[in-house]
């Protein structure tokens, strides 16, 4: 997550010559947050495989029923930054609604999430939340 939100937050933000400051802060743990969300679905997938293996996950360690609550916290806590951001006067007040939307359809996901789902489901699915947030962005924001 962290490396994500370095590569499409901050990296973007010194080639375009924004000064680091608290508001690129906070939208790096917002989209880490977001990504950290979009992850655990991939490690409930591989629970069986990550065990064989004896790779050491969150679901592993604390179930999948609480990974899903701890994605879930994600979101609200991405939620959180993107109202903070908008305080700030970062964002506009218009990002509110297309950030709930996808948070609210990546929760669905997640709440949908198991390991015997189709890889269609994670790799358009769960994958597609990053470009499907970025559209509502785009349309509504």
């Amino acid at each position: 997550a962290l490396v994500w939100s370095w590569v499409t937050v901050l990296i973007p933000a010194v080639y375009s010559g924004m000064v680091f400051s608290n508001h690129l802060l906070l939208m790096f743990a917002e989209r880490a947050a977001f990504i950290f969300a979009l992850t655990l679905p991939f490690d409930i997938r591989d629970l069986e495989v990550d065990r064989h293996v004896g790779v050491k996950t969150i679901p592993a360690a604390i179930g999948i029923r609480n990974a899903k609550i701890l994605a879930l916290i994600s979101l609200l806590l991405m939620l959180v930054l993107v109202h903070l951001n908008v305080y700030y006067d970062f964002y506009e007040t218009a990002f509110l609604l297309p950030y709930w939307l996808s948070a609210g359809i990546t929760a669905i996901f997640i709440y949908k999430t198991n390991r015997h789902r189709h890889d269609y489901f994670y790799s358009a699915g769960i994958d597609g939340m990053m470009f499907l947030q970025m559209l509502l962005i785009c349309l509504l924001g």
